[in-house]
């Protein structure tokens, strides 16, 4: 992301607590550069959607 290109992780692996309890948890992450008016990267955006559990 440093040269302003977007980075995907597609079904990627995430452990977290639910309810007390550590479990598997599938997640595609994007990280996005947000650009100012000059075209520069001043920021990121990111979009998390979960996944069916791998089989």
């Amino acid at each position: 992301m440093l040269q302003g290109e977007t980075l995907t992780f597609e079904n990627a692996l995430y452990p977290i607590t639910r309810y007390g309890l550590l479990e598997d948890a599938w997640f595609t992450l994007s990280y996005s550069p947000l650009r100012d008016d000059w075209r520069e990267p001043r920021g990121k955006g990111v979009l998390a959607d979960t996944e069916a559990p791998n089989s």
